[in-house]
């Protein structure tokens, strides 16, 4: 699940690639959904499930379905946490995307969010996206939820 989607580039990246998977994007806004479900047509992806609706509502029917959430939208991903943890699946993965002056930062937004659902996480991966200022980076983590 792609919450965040916008016209499609990371779900359609992951729709090649993972063909025999169903890859699901939500999007707010309709002009990006329209042309994210042309992206897909173009692409002659059938793996693709294109949603337009507010993440945190969208990503409650998907609770402890998801194998994976990706967060593309570093500023607010934070805000929607409680709703990509509850979508994973025991074991599932969240590439978390977020802004931040170190990685640490993310590390406890994601433990806290997790231990309010009763639920644990280990870091996987952490890395650097790129800079932002002089004092704050990008990053993202990748972290299994149980």
């Amino acid at each position: 699940i792609v919450p965040f989607a916008g016209v499609g580039p990371f779900v359609l990246m992951i729709a090649k690639s993972q063909p025999k998977s169903t890859v699901v994007g939500i999007e707010l806004n309709a002009q990006a959904v329209k042309l994210f479900k042309e992206n897909s047509v173009l692409n002659k992806l059938k793996n693709v499930n294109v949603i337009l609706g507010d993440a945190k509502k969208e990503l409650l029917a998907f609770k402890g379905k998801a194998s994976r959430i990706l967060t593309p939208l570093p500023w607010s991903s934070r805000e929607f946490l409680p709703e990509c943890i509850s979508a994973l699946r025991s074991r599932g993965i969240l590439h978390y995307y977020f802004f931040a002056r170190d990685s640490r930062e993310g590390l406890e937004d994601v433990k806290k969010a997790c231990a309010v659902q009763g639920r644990r996480c280990s870091l996987k991966d952490s890395r650097v996206v790129h800079g932002y200022s002089a004092s704050m980076q990008q990053y993202v983590l990748d972290l299994e939820i149980e």
